[in-house]
């Protein structure tokens, strides 16, 4: 009887670790799919939009968009993956996770963190922050 009971009641102490890890899991090869496919296309700011969630994406958009029509830089000033204008993409970089879950890119002396959302086995990043969220900053400037 009390291996019934441990087998019925164990897996559901122990299945949100578990997902926890594989969801964690994801998160970090997301970002760091997004570090390798940018070293070898040198992009920036245009690979993060292919690996951002919708409010991101549009608020990269949006920024391109203002860029075209005032014919000047607004939100993004520098390549935020590699947190420089000159970007060192040889640099070694560390992953690791926040309490609050997010992914966080040490790059040599900077970092930079990402919100990133799983669903299933495919994640997006929601957000980026260096100095604040990248998404509130873009649609506050780009208007």
């Amino acid at each position: 009887m009390k291996r019934m009971i441990l087998s019925v009641v164990l897996p559901m102490f122990v299945a949100p670790f578990a997902f926890a890890d594989t969801s964690n899991a994801l998160k970090l090869n997301t970002v760091k799919a997004m570090y390798q496919h940018d070293a070898k296309v040198r992009a920036g700011n245009e690979t993060l939009k292919r690996f951002a969630g919708p409010a991101l994406k549009q608020a990269l958009v949006r920024q391109d968009q203002y860029q075209t029509r005032m014919g000047e830089i607004c939100g993004l000033y520098y390549d935020v993956l590699w947190q420089s204008h000159d970007p060192n993409y040889k640099a070694k970089l560390n992953y690791s996770l926040t309490p609050n879950g997010q992914v966080k890119v040490k790059i040599g002396k900077e970092s930079v963190n990402y919100a990133v959302a799983c669903s299933g086995n495919s994640c997006k990043i929601t957000d980026v922050f260096s100095d604040g969220s990248v998404t509130k900053m873009i649609n506050q400037e780009c208007r």
